[in-house]
């Protein structure tokens, strides 16, 4: 990788970093913290390998200065354990176990001590180092996350007991948790307050194990987070049973769209989950290669807050109003005028049939209407745009679903469709007639990786694939947030 390469991939890390741990529920005062606290920790951003690594500090002298620079040499520049960039990280999960995370870590106890034995011949999180740090080697293979960008090592030698740099959602992911966990399948504290101990297509695993959100390995029983329980946009009864509140939720989750190096807008547009996204990149994007259908060429993941309106939740107790496409920027359903009239500009969503390509869970797609949505992008005018304000929420205001504050979106980075399946360079690929794809055959032209449309476990392959190239890019983001049910319908 370059040198520009590396700068522009740590840019945007930043970038992220700071636009996503201080865009809501700060103060000014803590927006400052964090604002600081992104620019005294850009190690965080340095790349994995030795050879990298070089590269990485020179632009790292640049940015900070040779004080700062200083500082980082001698190993002075440690996150400190309460800065609101990783809050702001616990903040972005919003719920499902986020409030049980202990951050920051108490009193590392142990420190420069042997911790192998006493945490159980495992890495990760260890209380016997003290709640929320964790047992770690320097550059140990196969350490947990929790161990990763930690730099007070005391010892190099052995397992140490550290404090972890960020909060991580599931403890000793990765790790087999069979003997940690009573020899037995399901919920376990070890992996982190209501997460699982499941091994991947196990029939004899609970519940909570068939709604497991994400597999890293399928050889043994891992940690994995879990939709077990109250699905976002659901409450607890009291007795046990989920249910629809009284009024409408914040909700909060990640979604999908398909783009191309251009700065297309990213509001009155369809964008879905992953499976969402990937099923439309595999029926109509992949088909159309090479060149790809609008020259796509990257996956780009947002966090979405979003809240139905009164009306339509008083109407017909959904947060989603039906369906509609977007093209141009026009909202082409016949049903646009009416329902934006009726209850509001609120986003709507719509499940897609697995058996035209099965990635599942269902593969849902959203609307998000702003301004003008009745003209197309170079028909937008402004007394258009005042008389039709869409949803969309100012940057810095909550969304209050109020008809013309239904949504906003946070960048939460992207992956590149080439380096997702190995291309090294899209045009020699397409000179020597390569073919991503095929449908007439189901397989690609001297390519494999989109083979098998209907095959859920390639579908699944790639789903995770893209997960893991996230989570390689952006370590510092959670790799889910949950998923609500798409109720759009009436």
């Amino acid at each position: 990788m370059s040198a520009m390469q590396i700068d522009a991939e740590r840019a945007e890390a930043e970038l992220l970093l700071s636009t996503v741990s201080i865009s809501e529920c700060f103060t000014d005062g803590q927006k400052q913290e964090a604002s600081e606290s992104v620019q005294g920790h850009k190690s965080w951003l340095l790349p994995n390998s030795w050879s990298s690594r070089a590269t990485g500090i020179l632009l790292v002298a640049a940015i900070l200065g040779m004080f700062k620079f200083a500082k980082f040499l001698t190993g002075s520049i440690l996150a400190p354990t309460g800065n609101t960039l990783v809050l702001g990280a616990i903040e972005l999960w919003g719920g499902s176990g986020a409030a049980h995370i202990v951050w920051p870590p108490e009193t590392l106890e142990h420190a420069g001590d042997n911790c192998w034995s006493s945490c159980n011949g495992t890495g990760g999180d260890c209380s016997w180092c003290g709640a929320g740090n964790a047992c770690c080697r320097w550059h140990a293979e196969f350490d947990p996350e929790e161990c990763y960008n930690v730099k007070n090592f005391v010892s190099h030698s052995a397992h140490t007991c550290v404090q972890p740099t960020y909060p991580v959602m599931v403890k000793h992911q990765g790790q087999d948790c069979w003997e940690h966990c009573n020899q037995t399948g399901g919920f376990c504290d070890w992996c982190g307050h209501r997460n699982a101990c499941c091994r991947k297509n196990s029939v004899f695993d609970p519940q909570e194990c068939k709604m497991a959100i994400y597999f890293p390995t399928d050889e043994h029983h891992t940690c994995v987070a879990t939709t077990a329980g109250c699905a976002i946009g659901t409450v607890d009864s009291g007795n046990g049973e989920c249910v629809k509140p009284p009024i409408p939720q914040i909700l909060s989750f990640y979604i999908y769209r398909a783009k191309s190096r251009q700065m297309y807008q990213d509001t009155n547009v369809n964008g879905g989950n992953l499976a969402g996204v990937m099923w439309y990149i595999h029926n109509e994007v992949m088909d159309s290669s090479c060149p790809r259908k609008f020259e796509i060429d990257r996956i780009v993941r947002y966090k979405l807050t979003m809240k139905a309106t009164q009306a339509l939740y008083d109407k017909y107790k959904i947060n989603f109003d039906l369906y509609r496409q977007f093209d141009k920027g026009k909202c082409t359903h016949a049903q646009c005028e009416q329902t934006f009239e009726e209850i509001g500009y609120a986003v709507g969503c719509i499940k897609n049939d697995v058996n035209v390509a099965n990635y599942t869970p269902s593969p849902v797609w959203y609307d998000l209407p702003g301004p003008c949505p009745s003209k197309e992008w170079d028909q937008k005018t402004e007394v258009c745009m005042n008389n039709e304000p869409g949803g969309e929420c100012p940057a810095h205001s909550p969304v209050t679903g109020e008809p013309d504050c239904t949504w906003k979106l946070v960048n939460a980075g992207h992956v590149m469709l080439d380096e997702l399946s190995g291309i090294e360079s899209y045009e020699q690929f397409c000179d020597e007639g390569k073919k991503e794809y095929v449908r007439a055959n189901d397989t690609g032209v001297g390519f494999h990786f989109w083979d098998g449309k209907h095959n859920a476990a390639m579908c699944t392959t790639r789903m995770n694939l893209v997960q893991m190239k996230f989570k390689e890019k952006y370590p510092y983001l959670p790799l889910h947030l949950g998923e609500p049910e798409c109720d759009g319908y009436r």
